[in-house]
């Protein structure tokens, strides 16, 4: 049986790795090596990094992050990757081929899209040519409008005038290749993934990942169990070491489901 994915996200955010709620209320946590290498130390299937920067809007910052580094995330992305080998999904303001390039020349091995496939789908397309779409994650923001679930693009901001079967639709004729659904309404709450648009998606051979809404090990469970779900993806979850991405496997082995097993790890569960 394929195993399934149990996927970190890392968001980066004007120098730091941040915590988010609702797409918005972004907290500071550390630096974004550091973050990456217990990433790799806790054997992640893969990792997710999305740099969502703006320097019009600050973090708020913990005491000991009061004062502002300078992090140049390419250079960290490339710092990692020469010398560890866990795959990294790259994505935040990718808007030509030539940023598209820059982040595969970091090493990153796919480059996650959102708002540049509503607003150019020629250029995905021409990627997708490119690097294959094997290497193109699409990501479907969703909240849920008068009892049914819409796609937004640009954090969230603006409506996507297509259902969600449509939307997927869509992208895969774009050539893209895996697809992240993530819930607005579940980030940093901590209630469990939006089970409810399971409904609402396909039964397709294209990978779909949830999202979203992560708060214990048991709510990893029910989405794993879903035909239509190739893996999950915790952002906040994952920042603190007794959630560790070992735990939450070791939890799941226990009940069957099909996720790999631990192959490497630094330190040993009673360090957690």
């Amino acid at each position: 049986m394929k195993k399934k994915r149990i996927i970190p996200l890392v968001l980066f955010r004007n120098g730091y790795v941040v915590q988010s709620r609702n797409f918005s209320n972004y907290r500071s946590l550390g630096l974004l090596d550091g973050t990456l290498e217990r990433l790799e130390d806790w054997a992640a299937d893969e990792v997710i990094v999305l740099n969502i920067s703006n320097s019009a809007e600050p973090s708020i910052g913990r005491g000991d992050l009061a004062t502002k580094i300078e992090v140049d995330f390419i250079s960290t992305l490339k710092k990692h990757s020469l010398r560890n080998s866990m795959p990294l999904t790259v994505g935040g303001g990718i808007k030509s081929i030539r940023d598209s390039d820059v982040i595969f020349q970091s090493g990153a091995d796919k480059i996650y899209l959102n708002t540049l496939i509503n607003q150019d789908p020629n250029t995905v397309v021409e990627m997708a040519e490119k690097y294959g779409s094997q290497a193109i994650v699409g990501g479907i923001d969703v909240r849920w409008v008068n009892h049914a679930p819409v796609a937004y693009y640009l954090n969230g901001n603006i409506t996507i005038e297509k259902d969600i079967k449509q939307l997927i639709d869509h992208y895969i004729s774009l050539g893209i290749g895996e697809i992240m659904v993530n819930s607005i309404d579940r980030d940093g709450m901590k209630n469990g993934f939006d089970e409810d648009i399971l409904e609402y998606l396909p039964l397709s051979a294209l990978p779909i990942t949830l999202c979203g809404g992560a708060g214990n090990p048991n709510h990893f469970v029910e989405p794993l169990k879903s035909l239509k779900i190739d893996g999950v993806v915790a952002g906040n979850y994952f920042q603190h070491v007794e959630n560790s991405v070992p735990l939450v496997r070791d939890h799941l082995l226990t009940l069957g489901l099909p996720v790999r097993k631990v192959v490497r790890l630094k330190f040993n569960q009673g360090e957690f």
